[in-house]
């Protein structure tokens, strides 16, 4: 009950500053008391009042950053970052960086539209953080998973999940779980990783080498847009397992790689794959990355479901909705009526998943 009851605090305090351009509400809510932070500024002053566990629920509106520290368990949530579906309140945007350092663990970050990057790790003495997750955030730059691929320093656990992300650097990052992201370009991965039913845009050409550098990890149930060497290998993909991705190139795994007895698309038309997308890595909100009802991947993932985001038991979310209650539309009477109160009408619904 006291959770619901937070939800439904920091939904009206969305609500309330999507309708007044002078209150831009953040709402801090520690273990006894809630507070309110009304300034563009609201988001950097909260995580520098919050203590460890606390949660901050961000509305709509363009929160500026210049390099934003997270060194405390923190949950945060925004409102969502689609601008076609955020019309009520507005997406939460936060412009300039996120750095989550040494202190953070057991964390979580959803529902952001940051125009900037995230990094773990801003120095070797501070990228030990593990047990990150973040989720349905789009992420316009690039996040990087580790500060210098340290094996001695690095964290681990990292989830990311139904995120839209520029590039994805693991920086050599172990035993993290990347499942159901769009990936601009995807590079440098070290042992047990799994990535599960996501879109991978490229691989790399982020640098002008093109070199993949991920090694020891599992792929399952992805879509391989555009890879750069056709021979994984030679991309640099060593000692990996490839179960029931699809490929547009027409690639080979090369002698260290495996997909066991669960084969791999390859060789396949784009345009016979989604319902409306071009190929291109800049991201468009417009584009439809469903499967088209006739393509060979529907239902062929180890799970039985289908390849890309729109698979496994749990499909991407459509319309990129946060996870906490999504405000469909309000309204608020310019006059009070005769008994001085202001009619006020809130249409919520609540996430499945």
């Amino acid at each position: 009950m006291k959770k619901l009851f937070k939800l439904f605090v920091a939904a009206i305090v969305v609500l309330f500053s999507a309708s007044s351009a002078a209150q831009i509400a953040v709402a801090l809510h520690g273990e006894e008391q809630v507070t309110f932070y009304y300034t563009s500024s609201g988001f950097s002053d909260a995580v520098a009042a919050a203590s460890e566990g606390d949660t901050i629920y961000i509305p709509g509106g363009i929160f500026p950053v210049n390099n934003l520290e997270i060194n405390k368990k923190l949950h945060v949530f925004g409102v969502g970052h689609s601008p076609n579906v955020n019309s009520s309140t507005g997406r939460t945007q936060i412009n300039g960086n996120i750095i989550i350092t040494t202190g953070a663990d057991f964390g979580s970050i959803s529902g952001l539209f940051v125009n900037g990057n995230v990094s773990i790790g801003s120095t070797n003495a501070n990228q030990t953080v593990s047990n990150i997750t973040i989720h349905r955030c789009h992420i316009n730059g690039t996040l990087k998973l580790t500060h210098d691929g340290d094996p001695a320093k690095m964290g681990s656990n990292i989830t990311l999940t139904q995120n839209i992300i520029g590039a994805l650097n693991g920086q050599m990052i172990r035993n993290s779980l990347i499942r159901q992201n769009v990936i601009g370009r995807l590079f440098y991965f070290s042992d047990n990783n799994l990535f599960v039913n996501n879109i991978i845009q490229r691989t790399s050409e982020y640098f002008s080498w093109g070199y993949s550098g991920i090694n020891g990890s599992t792929f399952r149930n992805n879509i391989f847009v555009s890879v750069m060497y056709t021979n994984l290998e030679t991309g640099g993909y060593n000692n990996c397992k490839f179960h029931c991705n699809v490929f547009v190139a027409d690639v080979t795994l090369g002698s260290s790689n495996s997909s066991d007895t669960n084969p791999n698309l390859v060789n396949q038309q784009l345009e016979s794959v989604f319902v409306g997308y071009d190929g291109a890595v800049a991201f468009l909100y417009d584009y439809n990355f469903r499967l088209n009802d006739a393509f060979a991947g529907k239902n062929f993932g180890t799970d039985g479901t289908d390849v890309g985001i729109y698979g496994t038991i749990t499909p991407f979310k459509a319309d990129y909705l946060p996870v906490i209650p999504y405000i469909k539309s309000h309204s608020i009477s310019s006059d009070s009526n005769v008994n001085g109160k202001i009619e006020i009408t809130i249409e919520v619904e609540a996430q499945q998943h």
